[in-house]
């Protein structure tokens, strides 16, 4: 096959990226699924690179591509046309497979691709796995070492009840939803028990509302050494950012809207 044309290496940053099937869930909790059938390019050795385009077997194989023609892309190896679509400024919005013209990709921005939630997700859980675990194995080990603590007033015990009841609550709720999602069910219909899982987000809010006004207070009436009151500060602002990433997936305001 001859090199690509000219200007190749100018566009080549604008095929790059993550893209995905216009058809999909847009509005339920589905949505999380349409990661599972993104299209990743990326560039390697003068060429592109893509895994689930372009063949129908075996769909982790990687294909390889090399420009014939301004945004016309050949398969190296095999048989295969990408063509992508441009908007007015001559920026790739679009993707099509030439063996699947009936299948639309669009270009995903950066805050939509795995390589952004799922970084975010883990950051989350881990502060909440601190949480759940450090403050009983601190409280344990103190017992044990007969390590007299300051005696506390009932609002930064409350405080640090309501910052572990979320931290349990979504762990909980992270680990049965994943493990739910693994029905083969819930291409066609909600489970039951997911149905009713996804009332837990409405509790995790009225939580919420309570850490973030306990976080004034601690810093207000200065509750606990500096580092105590830099991890509650932590633990809220991830529960915000966590409590966005669901609303994002509609795993959220989900039971309040309609039902299939």
């Amino acid at each position: 096959m001859p090199g690509p044309p000219a200007g190749f290496s100018q566009r080549i940053e604008q095929y790059t990226g993550t893209y995905l099937e216009s058809r999909h869930n847009q509005t339920g909790v589905e949505k999380l699924l349409s990661l599972q059938s993104a299209v990743k390019i990326e560039a390697a050795e003068g060429a592109l690179t893509t895994v689930g385009i372009g063949f129908a077997w075996p769909e982790s194989e990687t294909a390889r591509w090399m420009e014939v023609e301004p945004f016309v892309l050949r398969k190296i190896e095999g048989q295969g046309t990408l063509i992508f679509l441009t908007d007015g400024q001559g920026a790739v919005v679009d993707l099509i497979d030439k063996n699947d013209p009936q299948v639309v990709y669009q270009k995903q921005p950066w805050y939509e691709t795995a390589a952004f939630h799922l970084p975010v997700l883990m950051i989350c859980l881990f502060i909440f796995l601190s949480t759940a675990l450090g403050w009983p194995t601190g409280f344990v080990v103190g017992r044990i070492k007969r390590v007299a603590s300051p005696r506390q007033s009932f609002l930064p015990r409350l405080g640090k009840v309501l910052a572990w009841c979320f931290s349990v609550l979504s762990l909980y709720f992270i680990l049965a939803f994943f493990s739910m999602m693994t029905d083969p069910e819930i291409v066609f219909r909600v489970p039951p028990a997911l149905d009713q899982l996804l009332f837990l987000p409405l509790l995790m809010v009225l939580i919420a509302v309570g850490l973030i006004a306990f976080t004034v207070l601690v810093w207000a009436r200065r509750y606990w050494r500096i580092v105590g009151r830099v991890h509650y500060t932590a633990l809220t602002l991830a529960v915000i950012v966590f409590l966005w990433w669901l609303n994002h997936w509609n795993l959220l305001i989900y039971t309040l809207g309609p039902r299939y």
